[in-house]
C-alpha cells in the first residue's frame, strides 16, 4: 500500500538510492565548500550544484530544479532577498533554507513574507547544527529558530507598521543620499510627492536631519553600502510590481486616498518628467544579476 506523504515533507526513505539535488548559492568559495560538506553529513548521496552569484543559480535552476537551495544574502550584483523572490515566484526550488548572519529589521521582514522553509542563524547557531537544520527542511518541511520565530511575528515599532509600502520603497531610494528629483526618476513620481513622503517619514520615524534618515535606512537593512555601490535588498522586484499596479494607482488618484495601505495620493501618480531616464543601477541593471558586491564569510 502506498504511504501518503504530508505536501512539504519526504518519507525517510526517499533518498535510500539517491540523494537530494542540493544548491547551494555563496558569494565566498570558502562559505560554499563548508556549506557542501555540511550538507554531504545530512545527505552523503546528494547531488550538490555550487554557485556563486544569482545568474548562475538561476541558470542552474532553470535547467534542473533543485529539491532545497541553501541561499546567503550577501551576493554579486543583487541581493539574495530579490533572488530568492524571483526563484519562488517562478517555482524553481521546491525549498529554501536560508544561511545568513544578517538580522536587521527590513531583511527580517522580508523573510517573513517570502515563501522559504526556514533561516539558519549563523550569529547564534553552530555549524555543526546545519546538517540537522537541512535535514529537518527536507523531511518535515521546515526549520524552526530564535531568528525564526522573530521573523514570524511583528513587532508594534517595526517599519512595516509604521510606513506604508510606497514610503518603504521611497526610504530606500532617498536613504542612500539622493535628493527628491533623483528620487523621483527611480520611482517614477514627481519630486513634489517624494518630497512630501520624505517628511512622513521623517515625522513617522522620528527623524530630525538628511543624515539621521540615511544612518536610519543603514541600521534598519533598506540601504547596504558595498564596494560596488548601493544595494537596496529586495527593492527591484516591489518597484516592478507596483509600476505594473496601474488600476490601483488610478483608483487612488480618483479618490485621492492616504498612502496607508499602499494606495497614493494623486500627485503621487503623477509621472516624473524624466521618467523613464533611469541612471546606470536601477532595476533594470539589476534584473541581468550583473555588478560585484564585497565579499562575506557566513560561517
Amino acid at each position: 500500500m502506498n504511504k501518503t506523504v504530508p505536501l512539504g515533507k519526504v518519507c525517510s526513505n526517499e533518498f535510500a538510492i539517491g540523494g537530494p539535488r542540493i544548491l547551494i548559492v555563496k558569494q565566498s568559495r570558502y562559505d560554499r565548500d563548508v556549506l557542501t560538506e555540511y550538507s554531504r553529513e545530512a545527505y552523503p548521496a546528494a547531488d550538490i550544484t555550487l554557485c556563486g552569484s544569482a545568474a548562475e543559480a538561476l541558470i542552474s535552476m532553470e535547467r534542473r530544479h533543485a529539491r532545497i537551495g541553501l541561499f546567503g544574502l550577501n551576493l554579486p550584483g543583487t541581493d539574495g532577498l530579490d533572488l530568492i523572490e524571483a526563484v519562488t515566484n517562478r517555482g524553481l526550488v521546491q525549498q529554501i533554507l536560508v544561511v545568513t548572519r544578517r538580522q536587521d529589521e527590513h531583511t527580517i521582514t522580508t523573510l517573513r513574507r517570502l515563501r522559504i522553509n526556514g533561516v539558519f542563524d549563523c550569529m547564534d547557531e553552530s555549524g555543526s547544527s546545519l546538517p540537522a537544520a537541512i535535514r529537518e527542511v527536507i523531511e518535515e518541511g521546515s526549520y524552526s529558530n530564535r531568528l525564526w520565530r522573530r521573523a514570524r511575528s511583528q513587532s508594534a515599532n517595526s517599519m512595516s507598521q509604521l510606513l506604508s509600502s510606497l514610503e518603504v520603497l521611497v526610504f530606500a531610494v532617498i536613504g542612500d543620499g539622493s535628493d527628491d528629483y533623483e528620487a523621483g526618476i527611480q520611482l517614477g513620481i514627481s519630486p513634489k510627492t517624494v518630497h512630501t513622503h520624505r517628511q512622513r517619514i521623517m515625522r513617522k520615524l522620528g527623524l530630525r536631519s538628511r543624515s539621521e534618515l540615511m544612518r536610519e535606512a543603514i541600521h534598519r537593512g533598506v540601504v547596504r553600502h558595498t564596494a560596488s555601490g548601493v544595494i537596496r535588498p529586495g527593492f527591484d522586484l516591489q518597484l516592478m510590481i507596483r509600476l505594473a499596479r496601474k488600476p490601483e494607482q488610478s483608483r487612488c488618484r480618483q479618490t485621492s486616498e492616504d498612502p496607508v495601505d499602499g494606495c497614493v495620493v494623486a500627485d503621487a501618480v503623477e509621472p516624473h518628467p524624466d521618467f523613464g531616464r533611469r541612471p546606470p543601477g536601477t532595476f533594470e541593471q539589476s534584473r541581468a544579476f550583473g555588478g560585484l558586491e564585497t565579499a562575506s564569510l557566513i560561517l
